[in-house]
């Protein structure tokens, strides 16, 4: 049985800032250390495949297989120090999501609840009602 861990996660929801419309919405999801370092995830090695069907999102190293029944994109880990009383050494993994998902999960500031689990190197993130 393959290994999985699942935790309830709330989306982060924020305005982009910059040159965006002040109507923008940028929505971002933090990652665990544990789960990143498994997947081999690092400053020189980032690049994920993300891929959505309507009910999941999935994150994984990238792979040539195409999905059918899921949307698909390539995108990038963002890695920050994470700042405040943590050593310094500890790092912040997160991803932005796209609008157009989020938009079809109905997610608002009220109703951003996510269960994500961690299952064969992959990460997925489905939305809780």
């Amino acid at each position: 049985m393959a290994k999985s861990l699942s935790e309830h996660v709330l989306i982060n929801i924020n305005s982009p800032g910059g040159t965006a419309s002040k109507n923008s919405i940028k929505y971002r999801a933090a990652l665990p250390n544990s789960w990143m370092q498994e997947m081999g995830i690092d400053k020189e090695n980032r690049t994920v495949e993300v891929l959505f069907n309507g009910k999941e999102i999935v994150i994984q190293m990238p792979t040539d297989t195409e999905y059918p029944g899921y949307e698909k994109t390539s995108s990038m880990i963002s890695i920050t120090g994470s700042g405040g009383g943590a050593s310094k050494n500890t790092l912040r993994y997160n991803i932005f999501l796209l609008n157009r998902w989020m938009q079809q999960f109905n997610v608002t500031k009220e109703n951003r609840t996510f269960k994500r689990t961690f299952v064969d190197g992959k990460i997925i993130f489905e939305k809780v009602e």
